[in-house]
């Protein structure tokens, strides 16, 4: 645990295979927030989610809110503006009461430049959100329009 920011960051996926002493310098680099259900997350940081649960959305032409993922304890989320410095790719809201570390982008790319471990899982993560993607490209492009609503 992070006794100067009070951040404790042992249960985050990202930075399980850091030592104590590692993640500890990341907590002091972290602004501990909380967020009430239904509250939406503006800003270009990263965030680890210490507790609660998050959905990450985007919307449609027609105002359609669509859920691309929840990102429960333990899990990160705005690793992509961070990373290219694009606006985000996407909105997120608190599905749930959450705790959560925010970390700038610019201590998210020196942790990452300095953590070979961390870039890593990052990639991954990344590659996991590709696969994802793809696989619904795919599967909304072969189905017949009855079967694209059912999906």
């Amino acid at each position: 645990m992070a006794e100067d920011s009070g951040v404790n960051m042992d249960g985050i996926t990202l930075l399980a295979e850091l030592t104590d002493k590692q993640r500890q310098a990341i907590a002091q680099q972290c602004v501990p927030l909380s967020f009430t259900a239904q509250q939406q997350i503006i800003t270009t940081n990263v965030y680890f989610v210490l507790t609660g649960r998050m959905r990450v959305v985007n919307y449609s032409l027609l105002g359609r809110e669509v859920s691309l993922e929840d990102v429960d304890a333990g899990g990160h989320f705005a690793e992509l503006a961070a990373i290219d410095g694009q606006p985000r790719s996407a909105s997120v809201m608190a599905y749930s009461d959450a705790e959560l570390a925010s970390l700038s982008p610019l201590n998210f790319n020196k942790m990452i430049d300095k953590h070979r471990i961390v870039s890593r899982q990052v990639m991954m993560s990344l590659a996991g959100i590709v696969r994802r993607s793809t696989d619904r490209i795919m599967d909304l492009s072969a189905l017949g329009a009855n079967n694209r609503v059912h999906a």
